[in-house]
């Protein structure tokens, strides 16, 4: 597990990494290659059942972004292997993990998985889409239908195009560029059409340092703290009612 670095996670988790999508801006990809390639091989799915009880060695409480390096709902990895990691995130309660994936077929086929076994979701756990275009909205849709409300998070980053998402019963909306090479800053029109696409001003939103906010925004980008104790809040109020 590795520390946070000014993000809105405490760790990041891997005991799934790898992907058998084909992003060009994927920064995993690059940093796999640059980093990982030569001893571990191409960037595809792999399992690393060693690292699966990870957060129990951690005993302060934190926000985990669970599979930073890959996409848990990628076909490469099976259901008994995403079932243990559940397992592990419910059984670890201490802590809040957050999942984001760019694969909604996936996502909706282990939805139904869970739901023809009669299992839920770990109360501890919430799970998000990434969007980058337009044509990457029936991703939100997805989500909606997967993932119960109070627990669904949209990340739009890095943002390419302007994007007209409905937003109604998401909980957190990440908005950002792209940084690297290829960077790239959504201009403020782009982040004032997703800020209010949220008719009923629920969600919290968070504006990064790489998106050109409006002015008057401006006070969104202070809010990773805000998310942090969003997060924590949350989860610890699920544990008191389970207690």
């Amino acid at each position: 597990m590795n520390r946070g670095k000014g993000e809105w996670w405490d760790w990041t988790w891997n005991p799934f990494t790898g992907c058998n999508g084909g992003c060009d801006y994927c920064y995993a990809r690059a940093r796999w290659h640059l980093s990982f390639e030569e001893k571990c091989g191409p960037f595809k799915p792999i399992v690393w059942r060693d690292r699966f009880d990870e957060p129990c060695r951690k005993k302060t409480p934190a926000v985990i972004f669970t599979v930073s390096m890959g996409d848990f709902f990628d076909p490469g990895f099976c259901n008994g292997d995403r079932d243990e990691v559940l397992c592990m995130i419910g059984e670890c309660d201490r802590h809040a993990y957050v999942i984001l994936t760019k694969n909604e077929d996936g996502l909706l086929r282990y939805s139904r998985y869970l739901e023809a076994y009669d299992e839920d979701w770990p109360s501890n756990l919430w799970v998000g889409v990434s969007v980058t275009r337009a044509r990457d909205l029936s991703r939100i849709h997805a989500l909606k239908i997967a993932v119960p409300k109070g627990r669904r998070v949209v990340c739009f980053e890095p943002l390419l195009e302007p994007v007209e998402p409905d937003l109604t019963g998401i909980d957190w909306v990440m908005i950002g560029g792209m940084t690297g090479r290829q960077r790239f800053s959504p201009p403020p029109d782009w982040i004032k059409d997703i800020v209010f696409a949220d008719k009923d001003m629920r969600a919290v939103v968070w504006i990064k340092r790489n998106a050109k906010a409006p002015a008057y925004l401006g006070h969104l980008r202070e809010r990773p703290h805000e998310m942090f104790l969003w997060l924590r809040t949350a989860h610890r109020k699920q544990v008191l009612e389970r207690r």
